[in-house]
């Protein structure tokens, strides 16, 4: 558990980083900037 709270953490992080350009989705690992991995 301790390892998905760090990732919780860092996704937090990430998307605060990113600010307006961040894509704010439903998906555990998104791209960099939050969009999906794999658009369908």
């Amino acid at each position: 558990m301790e390892l998905l709270a760090e990732y919780h953490r860092w996704y937090k992080e990430e998307k605060f980083r990113w600010g307006d350009k961040w894509e704010d989705n439903e998906y555990l690992f998104p791209r960099k900037n939050g969009a999906p991995m794999f658009p369908g």
